[in-house]
């Protein structure tokens, strides 16, 4: 029998789960990022999050100046906005975490592509640097007899990734206590989990008095990190935190939290799955909002799980062990994690432009008009059926229809969307169509380093144009205690776009940081695919001879099989592919 459950108080959990997990400032607007899974479209996420992060700090400077020099003549807006939670899937959830670690130091921007500098930089270390085809083409996970072929590609790729986590910064870097940043700030990485959560649902009893009741298994899983400063609660510890909260302190914890993160990047098939454990009474900070009836107020119902329900029954003393893939391979909604982290379980931010205190922005690079092809003139075979419902599965895994619509809403200031754009050919583009690396399902940057270093300074130029143009309030708004009345010249040069003349931005972008830069040229001719046929051919031939080999499948004359018609097969059709997706992108 598992452990007795004497010490859950079901009151104080429901009414801690009502409180906004960054709790509101009388004055300050409160700001939530939800980094959206991308593979290695991450490189544009990286690039808006290098840009916001140096226009914050820009604006942080200017005010302390203006607060220096005492003469009340402000050269920026003087308002305050706090960033208090990151919610990431998949590419999006390594975004998050360079995010978390780059948050406490000085780091140089990559503004140049050829800068000797970028290397320092965590972000572009991570996704244009070690995110690469060659990587996870390494066949020295599959070298040795008996290995277990974990997945289509290397993880060496993912390992290097979550090595600029838990490395960086490993040079003369200065530490930076940056005021836009909440103490702490929290990090949301959502998660597939394999073996599931068990639930059940009482019926109420049956004619007869008997109990009724049905399980289910939840496999939509996340995992919450704080990150203290230690101003606020000490190095110590961090007192005020939630009891599914995991504070990052030490060496030991970011060791931990970089598992959490190769675990939310784990594309299902593609990279190997990872196994986490994580204490039982993290699940006991579950809770759902249910309507109510008959005029009633919504009422918060707690999902805790049934642990006695499984054979053997899990131990409330012992963590839970699991095997997960990719936080993006499910609906794990990580909007709604990053929008009751600002308003609380049960609550709601204000919507008006003229009262917003709080807002989520989605970070997500794909985002674009719904492409919706018709079925094909002749009838799918088993492979295509499963194609489609493997692209079907992907987009059924993203974004809710009504969290976007939300985000385009100009009457609606809680919520915002900052996607891909760019010119080409004369013609503006959008979204996937404005990548140069969504072809082949977003992973067709991961062939070419140009595709990536073009994504990334196209992802700062777009984040520049959105935070003076889009991510506005009304001036009206309490949060600029009447800036535009008090200082109406400085006011003047931070509105957006023309016939926005009653609009501030939230996060001004001062001085050399608003000239617009010059997107580099459209990557064409930057992979050669006739260069991965050899190490695709070989890649393939280690992978299917050690699936014989796990599964105990003796094929005679495998070696002829496997290495000269199977794995140079799928290696011929993986390069065709790759030669279709550069030219429909217009990358040949």
């Amino acid at each position: 029998m598992p452990e007795a459950d004497t010490g859950f108080d079901a009151a104080a959990t429901e009414a801690r789960l009502r409180l906004p997990l960054v709790p509101r400032e009388d004055g300050v607007f409160r700001l939530g990022l939800v980094l959206n899974g991308t593979v290695s479209a991450g490189a544009w996420t990286a690039g808006a999050l290098d840009f916001l992060v140096e226009a914050l700090d820009l604006w942080e400077d200017k005010k302390r100046e203006d607060r220096e020099r005492g003469d009340g003549r402000p050269t920026v807006p003087d308002h305050e906005m706090r960033l208090g939670v990151v919610g990431g899937a998949s590419g999006g959830g390594v975004c998050a975490a360079l995010l978390a670690r780059a948050a406490g130091w000085d780091f140089p921007h990559a503004t140049d592509a050829g800068a000797k500098s970028n290397r320092s930089n965590p972000f572009w270390r991570a996704w244009v640097e070690e995110l690469d085809m060659a990587r996870m083409l390494d066949p020295s996970d599959l070298s040795a007899p008996g290995s277990v072929p974990a997945s289509l590609l290397s993880g060496a790729a993912v390992e290097a990734a979550a090595g600029v986590v838990l490395g960086w910064p490993n040079g003369d870097m200065r530490p930076r206590r940056r005021a836009w940043l909440a103490d702490p700030l929290r990090v949301a990485l959502t998660l597939t989990n394999l073996r599931g959560v068990p639930y059940r649902i009482d019926f109420g009893p049956d004619g007869a008095g008997r109990s009724r009741s049905s399980h289910y298994v939840d496999h939509a899983d996340h995992a919450l990190f704080a990150f203290p400063t230690g101003e606020g609660g000490g190095a110590d510890g961090a007192p005020g935190l939630r009891g599914d909260e995991c504070p990052v302190l030490g060496p030991a914890d970011w060791e931990r939290f970089s598992e959490f993160t190769k675990a939310t990047s784990a594309f299902p098939g593609c990279f190997p799955a990872r196994r986490l454990r994580r204490p039982v009474a993290d699940y006991d900070w579950r809770g759902v909002v249910l309507p109510g009836e008959k005029g009633q107020p919504p009422r918060i119902a707690l999902r805790r799980p049934a642990w006695d329900a499984l054979d053997p029954p899990v131990r409330r003393d012992l963590p839970y062990g699991f095997d997960c893939v990719d936080g993006g391979a499910l609906n794990n909604q990580p909007v709604e994690l990053v929008r009751t982290a600002l308003s609380g379980l049960g609550g709601s931010n204000p919507r008006d432009p003229k009262e917003a205190d709080a807002a989520v922005l989605l970070l997500d690079p794909c985002a674009a008009v719904p492409r919706c092809d018709p079925p094909p003139p002749v009838e799918r075979d088993m492979l295509g059926v499963l194609g489609g419902l493997a692209a079907a599965w992907m987009d059924q895994g993203r974004f809710a229809t009504s969290d976007l619509l939300l985000a385009l809403d100009p009457d609606v200031s809680s919520r915002f969307l900052l996607t891909a754009r760019r010119e080409r050919d004369g013609k503006q583009r959008h979204g996937g169509a404005a990548l140069a690396t969504g072809g082949m399902g977003a992973f067709l940057g991961f062939f070419g380093r140009e595709l990536r270093v073009h994504d990334y300074l196209m992802g700062r130029e777009n984040c520049r144009y959105f935070l003076m143009h889009d991510f506005v309030l009304h001036e009206d708004n309490p949060v600029f205690r009447g800036f535009a009345a008090r200082h109406p010249g400085v006011a003047e040069e931070y509105r957006p776009c023309p016939g926005h003349g009653d609009w501030l931005p939230i996060v001004p972008v001062a001085e050399h940081l608003r000239v617009p830069r010059l997107l580099p040229p459209w990557p064409r001719a930057a992979v050669d695919p006739a260069n991965l046929s050899e190490p695709l051919e070989e890649r393939f031939g280690l992978l299917l001879r050690r699936l014989l080999d796990h599964h105990g499948v003796d094929i005679p004359l495998d070696g002829l099989l496997v290495d000269w018609i199977a794995a140079r097969k799928l290696a011929r059709a993986m390069e065709a592919r790759l030669r279709e997706a550069l030219e429909s992108g217009a990358l040949n």
